[in-house]
């Protein structure tokens, strides 16, 4: 019988984790009809939430006991991202001292509360050693790159932001971290009580989870 699965993902998974996700699960799963949306991860907890999703591709959903969630992916390191005019472009690696006295731009806690959390904790308790921290207006990659770019603060992102974000990646300079520091894993996450129809999906999401994992 085939089956209908409502899928989200984060903006900034590349393709090509998601396609790995979904391949295994075609393999175990071929009479699948699979719909797919971008979306922020806490939109996506949202919509399982609302009975409007069925599984989710997200970073860190934050606990939740309706819902389980498993890794597919360990958490990529960050890097400093800066327009090509900042004085940081001309380094090849920018170390937590360089950032001194720069705005740091993150992405909003509302759309992605374990991203911006992880982010956080290179503040420490005084907000060292950036001189202000403020959110991009949007939860999608594009709008933190198009502030780093427009010259209003560094933003810290994975190095895969520069495919989700397109020609935007153009306009910045992407520059490791030192110390390198890891953004939260990617993890699939499903609903507890959901349909009885959809319960092969998730019987196979925590097996693909181990080989994705362990391929990361």
């Amino acid at each position: 019988m085939r089956v209908d699965v409502r899928i989200g993902c984060a903006p900034d998974v590349p393709v090509q984790r998601l396609q790995a996700f979904l391949g295994l699960l075609y393999e175990r799963l071929p009479d699948l009809t699979v719909h797919v949306s971008h979306l922020p991860s806490a939109e996506q907890v949202a919509r399982i939430h609302a009975g409007d999703l069925d599984v989710a591709i997200v970073h860190d959903p934050r606990p939740d006991v309706r819902i389980e969630a498993v890794p597919i992916h360990r958490g990529d390191p960050l890097h400093a991202f800066v327009a090509l005019s900042h004085r940081l472009a001309g380094h090849d690696v920018v170390g937590m001292e360089d950032l001194a006295g720069e705005v740091l731009l993150m992405v909003p806690r509302r759309a992605e509360p374990g991203v911006h959390a992880r982010t956080s904790e290179l503040l420490g308790p005084d907000g060292h050693p950036f001189r202000a921290v403020r959110e991009a207006p949007g939860g999608d990659p594009r709008d933190l790159l198009f502030a780093a770019a427009d010259g209003r603060g560094v933003a810290l992102a994975p190095h895969s932001a520069l495919r989700a974000a397109g020609d935007i990646g153009d306009a910045v300079a992407v520059r490791r971290l030192r110390p390198a520091e890891p953004m939260p894993p990617t993890l699939v996450a499903w609903c507890t009580d959901a349909p009885p129809a959809l319960e092969p999906v998730f019987g196979a999401c925590p097996e693909i989870a181990r080989e994705l994992c362990a391929a990361s």
